[in-house]
């Protein structure tokens, strides 16, 4: 069942930034990656049901969990359990980038003019920003593990608490009496 929410994540993912990423050259011959979102009618209300990433990190998560206490079981260190999932998480993303600096240097050793990947889209790499965050989130895995055993619901509660207050809007209160602002993050 995991297995099968962790494909269906990468799949919605893959699908959401396919049909909706419309990457085209300007008028004056640059690449532009609109967001097109708010040019289609009730485009909005699909970001609400199609917004899989956290999806994807939870799931990631547990599986990561699970993945945790069966090494435990088995002896293995937090170390060797997150450089072992690290390497599952790199070598194909490593694999993915020789490939692509393959093409570039072939494309470069040919007659004619050659711009670089990053020189024409700079932002090529931007969609590889979760990994960085998902290889975080291993490494923190046995960390988070013992604090959950040692402290169970209050480590919880205290980390979203912390989180809402880091990722929380400003609060802009008024004084009733006189309409100045009272407190201000």
């Amino acid at each position: 069942m995991i297995d099968a929410a962790r494909a269906l994540c990468i799949v919605v993912v893959t699908l959401w930034h396919w049909t909706l990423s419309v990457t085209h050259r300007t008028a004056d011959g640059s690449l532009a990656m609109p967001n097109p979102i708010h040019a289609v009618p009730g485009g909005w209300l699909a970001t609400w049901v199609l917004q899989i990433m956290p999806v994807f990190f939870l799931v990631g998560g547990y599986a990561n969990l699970v993945g945790w206490q069966r090494a435990q079981a088995r002896g293995t260190t937090a170390g060797r359990f997150v450089r072992g999932r690290l390497r599952r998480l790199l070598w194909p993303t490593a694999v993915w980038a020789l490939v692509w600096l393959a093409g570039e240097l072939i494309a470069a050793a040919l007659p004619g003019p050659h711009r670089w990947m990053w020189e024409w889209f700079p932002g090529y790499l931007t969609p590889l920003w979760f990994l960085g965050v998902y290889g975080l989130l291993i490494a923190a895995v046995p960390i988070t593990t013992s604090l959950n055993a040692r402290y169970g619901a209050r480590v919880r509660a205290r980390s979203c608490v912390q989180y809402a207050l880091r990722v929380a809007p400003p609060v802009r209160m008024t004084s009733p009496s006189t309409g100045a602002p009272s407190r201000s993050r």
